[in-house]
């Protein structure tokens, strides 16, 4: 059993009863590979083919991007008028910087 104790009032008592699904949530992120998280960015509008509704109910992705931050398993990365919301996923990123880098970070430190 997983117990969320946050103060975060939309992760608050967060009770998950099968924590091997819960981790295979987390693989989704962390170790299958595939095509939808690209040089350790994942757009928003992806989960859905990470999280099928099989696994995970499209209606409950907030919640769950919310407890993966909080695990720091992604972060949310400001986009120019929030056009579509994207995430670092660290277990993802490359190990040298990529030549054609998907991400500008001099634009991303404007922003910040």
């Amino acid at each position: 059993i997983f117990y969320c104790e946050h103060s975060n009032p939309n992760l608050r008592n967060m009770i998950i009863i099968d924590t091997q699904w819960l981790i295979k949530l987390f693989a989704t992120l962390i170790t299958i590979k595939h095509s939808w998280i690209k040089e350790g960015t994942l757009l928003k509008s992806n989960l859905i083919h990470l999280w099928p509704p099989s696994l995970l109910p499209e209606d409950l992705h907030e919640y769950f991007i919310l407890l993966f931050q909080w695990f720091d398993l992604i972060f949310p990365i400001p986009t120019p008028n929030n056009q579509s919301q994207m995430f670092i996923v660290p277990s993802k990123l490359p190990f040298v910087i990529p030549v054609n880098c998907l991400i500008d970070w001099s634009k991303i430190c404007e922003i910040l």
